[in-house]
């Protein structure tokens, strides 16, 4: 791993900027084999699956038998499924973990359950709650992507994506309740995820329109201006007790509010959101899209 790891593009200097980035996962990978004194694999099998009652026994480097059982990859072209390459990334501790569905179903459910999954503990309750905390201003934690409901409840999510492959695994920690599930094609709704965790929480399908409350116009109003962000501009104005967006001037657009702080457009999955200052004055834009990417666009003076 020592030898892949060096041949990766040099890191950022450190503590001027995060990033998600499959070499910090070989990074940690690495850190993990001079640690145990044992290969990133072996230790992951005997100290995260076979716990959890997991049997595939090489998850990094599947053996002919398990070859012989996968599904081929496939891309959909007008309308028509293709054969897609199959691929395999070195920077394994990244992705590529060759594992069934209900294996992956055992780790969400030990990350629903405060690290014990049916009565054995696999990691602290310190550490799951460390990975399930958003770090340096996002919403990624240690190795997920973390978001809170408009209900408060906290959401984790992590998605994989090779040509003709998709994966999602997403769990509502307050509610215990997740779903993870893989397709052999590249192109698969996320609004399956969705759907299923509405259902398990007992929620009616469809699911029911966002629902937006009334705020006191002085706290939008504060909101109210110009955001840049990659060279497009963000306008916000206020006009009796509503706000509504534009970007670069085109189309005009009500923010509805799903709480004080939390706004949305009717029929769009995004989210917008804003973050404070010094003297608590509005100097950021942050717009979550329903992949629970963030950007963030800067108020002008």
């Amino acid at each position: 791993m020592r030898r892949r790891l060096w041949s990766y593009a040099p890191f950022d200097r450190r503590g001027r900027s995060s990033n998600t980035h499959n070499y910090g996962y070989g990074l940690a990978g690495l850190l993990v084999e001079r640690t145990s004194g044992v290969s990133y694999e072996q230790y992951v099998v005997e100290h995260i699956l076979q716990p959890l009652g997991v049997t595939t026994p090489h998850p990094v480097w599947p053996t002919p038998d398990m070859v012989e059982v996968m599904a081929l990859p496939y891309d959909v072209r007008d309308g028509q499924p293709r054969p897609a390459p199959q691929v395999h990334t070195d920077a394994y501790p990244a992705g590529n973990a060759h594992v069934t569905a209900e294996d992956m179903a055992r780790f969400l459910g030990a990350h629903l359950n405060g690290g014990v999954f049916q009565g054995r503990r696999i990691l602290s309750e310190r550490s799951v709650g460390e990975m399930h905390t958003p770090r340096f201003g996002g919403n990624y934690g240690f190795g997920l992507r973390i978001r809170k409901t408009a209900g408060g409840h906290t959401m984790i999510r992590h998605t994989g994506r090779l040509p003709g492959m998709r994966s999602i695994m997403m769990g509502d920690v307050d509610a215990r309740v997740g779903v993870y599930y893989m397709a052999n094609a590249t192109e698969v709704s996320m609004e399956i995820a969705d759907v299923a965790i509405a259902l398990l929480r007992g929620e009616e399908y469809p699911l029911a329109e966002r629902q937006h409350i009334t705020v006191d116009p002085r706290q939008l109003a504060r909101y109210a201006g110009v955001y840049d962000m990659n060279g497009d501009a963000f306008t916000i104005r206020l006009r009796e007790g509503r706000l509504y967006l534009d970007k670069n001037g085109k189309k005009e657009t009500e923010l509805l509010a799903e709480t004080p702080a939390r706004l949305f457009i009717r029929g769009d999955p995004a989210t917008v959101e804003f973050e404070e200052g010094p003297n608590r004055r509005i100097v950021k834009m942050v717009i979550t899209d329903a992949d629970w990417l963030m950007q963030t666009a800067t108020k002008r003076p």
